[in-house]
């Protein structure tokens, strides 16, 4: 029990005056009835009884009456019916993101913490500030909201294809509770706990109460890889190759069904390890969409999966000077492959120099689409270098190299369109590239640029590199990446970003030509100022589209890898550190919802008893129910016999 004013307890004082005019007012007389009286005496003493008893329930209301106000004035709370004093901060974590819409005994998995997050909002006060993150969607905004608005928050929250964050969502939690001050607060965290990204564990202030649904393991499998024709776009006329891997519980023997457009063109099964290869035939030049399906399950999201292409004929390629050996290798390779082909130099789509003495005018022929320019290994060619590119109106330059004799970097590769093997190469030499920050499409690990791209007025496309693809700058060379490496390099309509797939929940990057981006639902939003789309929570495929409203680029966001097993939130708990508590009682568990809060208030209930009470001691005090005589404080015997009356002595 507490009172959230106590100072008001004096009016507690007030007690004292109906009992002190009570006890005043009282008898001080001996009364002797007349002996002609005493009949009279005899037939009112029952009377007389009940008078007494009705004006001490008269006097016990009035007192209770009063204690009841001065509680309510006091702000009484009691740990009943819960606890909602003082006001208090929770902020609802709802894992909403791929295994959320797992359907187990005939109810999504989110439905089922849709509505244990619900019972949380029963036990909260009407005073508390809520928040919910959505861990599904990190890009959704969390602002404090009343229970009422967090309920109505609930119900708009649907199944994403992503792979949730929970290391970010907690971080996330605990900044918002650090911002909302002083008060008892605290996470909640709603999840089945499966294929959660923990990652680092991050530095909680917070306590966390988890909700351990221990809902049943559902046996589920999903597409968790594909690949169309080894990671390169097709080329316009020849045949290709889907690669499908099935995960999950028996992905042997799964049927795989190609579509190419609305079109089935391959069937077929994976073989024990979960692989299949289907074929793809011959298409023309243009964007291509199409989708992989395998029968569905509980989990629907992972059982299709979107793929778009665009398909080009092999760019016509001028060497301006030798290549190293190795790089040498690889463009012939990838001409017998007809992913290239060699042309002389005024008619090549794309001029690809390496040397000083390579280096044509600054005017450029109008045929020419893409010119790839590699730095010189000698830095003092440098200041000529950059003389060509002031020369041809460039914005940016080569500066001296900053690395030290034993650095070694890594490239981040992640939403950049390139092959994700690139990631793995060390770089051991480069130059600075100096320029705007839009037009980046590879950084090494620490931010530099190393592949940097510029649209000239004349509409010509110049990627610069800042390490020359020889042994001693990389192993780029020597490496499985070094030909898809190549391949896109080399292509004159790779902008920036224009990768042809990204997970869901992955930023989708624009190219600076984008003006609005269609969801797969048909929505369309302005992409005019911005260098990516985060809300990728929708799978299927997104059209980029230019100026005029036509089709520059399709993106196929896919979903997150099916899911792995469960974790145990006992793992979890521990991940999180100390403040981590667990809860499985699915009936009383709401109760353990910030549990050093005192209780509830009951100062309007105590206002409705003594307005209750109040109407008692009316009806009480009424004319009629006493002989026809009002009791009152000042009045305490309402009827008397005939008698004569002495003092005592």
């Amino acid at each position: 029990m507490t009172l959230l004013a106590p100072l008001l307890l004096l009016a507690g004082l007030a007690l004292a005056i109906p009992l002190i005019l009570h006890l005043w007012q009282r008898n001080q007389t001996e009364t002797e009835a007349f002996p002609a009286l005493r009949y009279l005496l005899t037939s009112t003493r029952d009377r007389d009884h009940t008078l007494r008893l009705r004006q001490l329930l008269l006097l016990l209301s009035r007192l209770a009456l009063l204690a009841l106000l001065v509680l309510a004035a006091a702000r009484l709370v009691l740990p009943i019916g819960g606890r909602d004093h003082p006001s208090g901060s929770l902020v609802l974590i709802v894992d909403n993101g791929l295994s959320s819409g797992l359907v187990v005994e005939g109810e999504r998995v989110l439905d089922h913490l849709r509505d244990r997050a619900r019972e949380a909002l029963g036990a909260a006060g009407a005073g508390d500030r809520i928040w919910v993150v959505a861990a599904g969607e990190p890009w959704r905004a969390s602002f404090p909201l009343t229970p009422l608005q967090a309920d109505s928050l609930l119900s708009t929250l649907r199944p994403t294809a992503v792979d949730p964050d929970l290391a970010g969502a907690l971080a996330r939690a605990d900044a918002l509770l650090a911002a909302a001050g002083d008060g008892p607060s605290e996470i909640l965290l709603f999840s089945d706990l499966r294929g959660l990204e923990t990652g680092e564990p991050p530095a909680l202030e917070s306590a966390v109460l988890i909700l351990d649904t221990e809902l049943p393991q559902v046996p589920h499998r999903g597409i968790a890889e594909v690949r169309v024709g080894g990671g390169l776009p097709p080329r316009a006329g020849d045949p290709s190759e889907v690669e499908v891997r099935i995960a999950g519980a028996d992905s042997a023997n799964v049927a795989v069904r190609i579509h190419l457009g609305e079109e089935l063109v391959a069937a077929g099964r994976t073989d024990e390890r979960g692989w299949g290869v289907f074929p793809l035939p011959a298409m023309g030049a243009g964007w291509w969409t199409g989708r992989v399906e395998i029968d569905p399950d509980a989990l629907l999201a992972d059982d299709v999966v979107d793929f778009a292409l665009q398909v080009r004929a092999a760019p016509s390629v001028a060497l301006q000077g030798p290549p190293p050996p190795f790089l040498a290798e690889a463009l012939e390779a990838l001409e017998a492959g007809g992913r290239i082909r060699t042309s002389p130099v005024p008619s090549a789509q794309v001029q690809f120099l390496m040397e000083l003495a390579g280096l044509p005018g600054p005017s450029v022929d109008p045929s020419t689409e893409l010119t790839v320019v590699l730095p010189p290994r000698d830095p003092s060619l440098l200041p000529a270098f950059n003389r060509w590119l002031e020369a041809r109106g460039a914005s940016w330059r080569m500066s001296l190299p900053d690395t030290p004799a034993d650095a070694e970097y890594r490239l981040e590769v992640d939403g950049s369109g390139f092959p994700p093997s690139l990631a793995e190469v060390t770089l051991r030499w480069r130059v600075g590239l100096e320029g705007p920050p839009e037009g980046v499409l590879l950084r090494t690990g620490d931010g530099a640029p190393w592949l940097v791209e510029e649209v000239e007025a004349t509409g010509q496309r110049l990627r610069i590199l800042a390490s020359p693809l020889d042994r001693s700058s990389s192993d780029l060379p020597l490496s499985a990446a070094m030909l898809p490496f190549l391949d896109r390099l080399l292509d004159p309509a790779e902008g920036p970003g224009a990768s042809s797939a990204v997970q869901a929940g992955q930023p989708l990057p624009l190219p600076l030509e984008a003006h609005q981006v269609r969801a797969p639902d048909g929505t369309i939003r302005p992409a005019d100022g911005i260098s990516s789309v985060l809300e990728t929570g929708r799978t299927g495929v997104w059209d980029l589209l230019d100026e005029g409203g036509a089709v520059m680029g399709r993106v196929a966001v896919r979903p997150a890898p099916p899911p792995g097993p469960r974790l145990a939130a006992e793992d979890v708990a521990a991940w999180m550190g100390t403040g981590a508590r667990i809860v499985r009682d699915p009936v009383r568990w709401d109760r353990e919802i910030l549990p050093h809060r005192r209780g509830r208030e009951v100062a309007p209930y105590l206002a409705l008893l003594a307005l209750l009470l109040l109407v008692a001691e009316g009806w009480l005090a009424a004319p009629g129910r006493n002989g026809g005589t009002r009791s009152s404080f000042l009045s305490p015997q309402s009827h008397s016999t005939p008698s004569v009356r002495r003092p005592l002595p």
